[in-house]
């Protein structure tokens, strides 16, 4: 949950007196003009309630909810730290008492995908940004802690942006191929790495093609994904020893995934829609799909996304950042301090 620090703006609405005696049903209609709007319901203690996720640019959006005794107010806020300008018009707030056995609708915003333009700043600059970097240099450092056997082996990178991950592997005289979904990342990937095998491939179709590999790497994609598990039997299909999968997750102790919206940033989901696995999801998937040693990194890459403890509420973001994991999956047993199993 993004905290008031992080808005760039916030509406605040609050509670109608005679209401906060019992429950209630707020209908809220409103319409986003630009960039994403999310829409929270805050207790009298100034606790988060409810939030929905950011509502995209789409025309008028009705949300309806039940709110319980005692809320405080209704905020609409845009997110400072990771979202472009944004604005939102307020139709109309509608409160109304909540009939016996009412629960609330699960409304979801309407999207055209196929209408939408890039977001501004969305093309490859989106990897140079300082957070980028930052969570690149987090993740070379512990992929280096992890102590795995990597020098010289072949090594397929699905999913390498623009490689700023890659030079861990070519340092380590790996025979490395790198692929991207999106035509201008592989561009990239060859002008930066010309003698680098790069080629156009969506992980979520068949790899056959490319070859069979010691390691797949797979960092900061899988969450992007509209079919986790059909991109890990892809990646399986040609792999002989270790998967590495970096991931956004959902904090849930469930084997369950979260669908999400994201824009069409050359970063994010080729489709617009993605998954948030939870770690027990990457665990049971990862060890059907035939990897019988599944592990869990035991210290975390030194970025704000990975310092979080679980609490089981099915959140992929909160206290203003994603929560990430750090998996290695393996066709033999390891034995590593840095490991826990997870199957």
């Amino acid at each position: 949950m993004t905290t008031p620090e992080q808005w760039a703006y916030a509406l605040e609405l609050p509670a109608v007196s005679d209401t906060q005696d019992r429950s209630v049903v707020a209908r809220c209609d409103f319409t986003v003009k630009t960039g994403a709007i999310g829409v929270a319901v805050t207790g009298l203690d100034g606790s988060i309630l409810f939030e929905n996720e950011y509502l995209p640019a789409d025309g008028r959006t009705v949300i309806e909810h039940v709110l319980p005794v005692g809320y405080r107010s209704i905020i609409f806020r845009n997110r400072a730290p990771h979202g472009a300008r944004s604005s939102v018009v307020v139709e109309s707030v509608h409160i109304g008492e909540a009939a016996a056995g009412d629960v609330p609708q699960p409304l979801v915003a309407r999207r055209n995908v196929a209408t939408e333009v890039r977001p501004e700043t969305g093309g490859i600059e989106c990897f140079e940004t300082p957070a980028a970097s930052w969570i690149n240099r987090a993740r070379l450092d512990h992929l280096a802690g992890l102590d795995l056997d990597v020098n010289g082996r072949s090594v397929l990178e699905v999913g390498a942006g623009v490689g700023f991950l890659s030079p861990f592997f070519l340092e380590r005289d790996c025979r490395l191929v790198t692929t991207e979904a999106r035509r201008e990342n592989v561009d990239e990937l060859q002008r930066r790495f010309p003698d680098v095998r790069s080629e156009v491939a969506d992980v979520e179709d068949s790899l056959l093609t490319l070859g069979r590999f010691d390691i797949v790497f797979c960092y900061g994609l899988l969450y992007h994904l509209e079919s986790p598990v059909r991109a890990l039997r892809n990646m399986a299909e040609v792999c002989d020893d270790l998967l590495l999968i970096e991931t956004v997750v959902c904090d849930s102790p469930l084997p369950i995934a979260r669908l999400d919206d994201e824009t069409l940033t050359v970063s994010q989901a080729l489709r617009g829609l993605a998954h948030r696995p939870s770690s027990s999801y990457l665990a049971l998937a990862l060890n059907r799909i035939g990897f019988d040693h599944v592990y869990a990194a035991v210290e975390r890459p030194d970025f704000p996304d990975f310092i979080w403890t679980p609490v089981g509420d099915d959140a992929f973001f909160r206290d203003g950042h994603l929560l990430r994991r750090v998996f290695v999956a393996s066709r033999s047993a390891l034995y590593s301090s840095g490991l826990v199993p997870l199957t």
